[in-house]
């Protein structure tokens, strides 16, 4: 159904007395790589990232940083669950952060301010990984190459996120260039969160075979690639890793994360 074809649906239901909360409009999925994609619709639920002033706050922060590429709702739910993602990992003893994907800083600044907050343990060291240039020719596949990947978020410096994260620099540390290279820098630890959100499938392939064996139990795993069309290549490479090791899959979320809890005994029992 496309946008005319909609908006005459939806003029003759009104004509029809009904009101706009009774239509049920049914949209063709699309498909790429054999995955398919289904048009998200909802109804009336408990949304706390539109009203909720503390979250509202955190995100106008955030928002400020990313320079207004924060705006509206495809993004405000995404930023609902990195808070509560990283609250849950911060209930863990012990573990660092780390986070593949920066750009100018929006969830490193989500994930830092509930940091803040956790006065009750000792600060956690938060890793930040990002060529601070923008996507890469290198490590492209044909696919993201023909998508034109290459060279997206190109409008940022490293100097401009750490000016932009300055409020967090003494739990900051900051990894510029590319993965797997700038792993050399990077002393294995435990890790109780991980934010993959690098946009390539060889990325998220180093990503994975790097970090995954470092997590503790019960770590925090967000994918904000992982639901997205235009990033087929990337879930491809997740479900890859997971079904070889035969962990069991993330969780697809309706913001187009998806989330993982790891565990040391994680078993894959399900197809999906």
């Amino acid at each position: 159904m496309n946008d005319l074809q909609l908006a005459i649906h939806v003029l003759k239901e009104i004509s029809e007395g009904k009101s706009f909360s009774d239509f049920n409009i049914n949209y063709n999925p699309t498909f790429l790589n054999d995955i398919r994609y289904d048009k998200c619709t909802v109804g009336f639920f408990y949304m706390p990232w539109l009203h909720n002033q503390d979250f509202l706050g955190l995100y106008a922060m955030a928002e400020q940083v990313e320079g207004g590429s924060y705006q509206g709702m495809s993004v405000a739910p995404r930023a609902y669950i990195i808070l509560k993602a990283v609250e849950s990992a911060l209930s863990l003893e012990a573990g660092d952060f780390v986070e593949c994907g920066v750009y100018k800083g929006g969830t490193a600044l989500l994930a830092s301010e509930v940091i803040l907050r956790d006065a009750a343990s000792q600060r956690t060291t938060f890793h930040l990984f990002d060529t601070f240039a923008g996507i890469p020719d290198q490590g492209l596949n044909e696919s993201e190459k023909t998508g034109g990947l290459a060279h997206q978020y190109a409008d940022v410096s490293l100097n401009a996120t750490q000016s932009n994260l300055s409020k967090y620099s003494d739990f900051l540390k900051f990894y510029p260039g590319l993965v797997p290279e700038t792993f050399k820098g990077f002393t294995e630890r435990p890790i109780r969160y991980l934010h993959v959100d690098i946009n390539t499938a060889q990325a998220h392939k180093d990503c994975l075979e790097f970090f995954m064996p470092q997590l503790v139990d019960g770590a925090v795993v967000i994918f904000d690639d992982y639901g997205w069309p235009g990033y087929g290549e990337c879930k491809k490479a997740v479900d890859e890793y997971f079904l070889v090791n035969r962990l069991a899959m993330p969780v697809p979320l309706m913001t187009g994360q998806a989330l993982y809890i790891h565990r040391k005994n994680s078993r894959r029992l399900l197809s999906f």
